[in-house]
């Protein structure tokens, strides 16, 4: 349990017990805020988000959850609630304005929408510098035009070719086929 001043302490660990959940993170958010014996800062600041963000979620206060989860900057942890609440865009969202690419395509998979996590994958490669991965990922998303510059870009002419005439690109197709050798591919 984070460290409190005394009288918040006992005051919080009654609340939980007496299961006056909202109650106990109303505590936790005013320790937080300053306005309890002793404001929390740190690691100590981000364990009371996290605990008062649990705790409003078992009273049903999911929204006010998230808000506290987002403060303390526990953005994964609120996309899971998010998540398990059934709210699914919500949690994407949430997690691609974090900045946590990976988690927000972990998301989408779990609410069965491969398309939307595989284009957050490839977003997260390509900003790696991993522009082969990120064309395999837009290939998977059926975006074959981005896959094919990409590819272009890695200098893997002959799935930048390939993925081009996926996209009935066929003049740029043609012209890497070419480049690499494969006129009668081209024609």
């Amino acid at each position: 349990l984070v460290e409190l001043g005394r009288a918040d302490e006992v005051a919080l660990r009654f609340e939980e017990r007496a299961g006056e959940k909202k109650r106990a993170a109303d505590l936790l958010v005013r320790a937080l805020s300053g306005a309890g014996t002793r404001r929390l800062l740190g690691a100590e600041a981000q364990e009371a988000c996290r605990q008062a963000g649990a705790l409003y979620a078992d009273a049903g206060h999911v929204d006010l959850a998230v808000r506290v989860l987002k403060w303390g900057g526990q953005m994964v942890f609120a996309g899971q609630l998010l998540t398990r609440e059934g709210r699914h865009d919500d949690a994407i969202d949430l997690l691609v304005e974090s900045g946590d690419l990976l988690a927000a395509a972990e998301a989408a998979r779990r609410a069965g929408d491969e398309h939307r996590a595989h284009v957050l994958l490839a977003e997260r490669a390509e900003k790696d510098g991993r522009l082969k991965e990120a064309a395999e990922h837009l290939e998977e998303a059926g975006a074959y035009q981005k896959a094919g510059h990409l590819y272009e870009l890695a200098e893997d002419l002959g799935r930048a070719a390939s993925a081009f005439e996926r996209a009935e690109q066929f003049e740029s197709a043609a012209q890497l086929y070419e480049r690499v050798g494969k006129p009668e591919a081209a024609a």
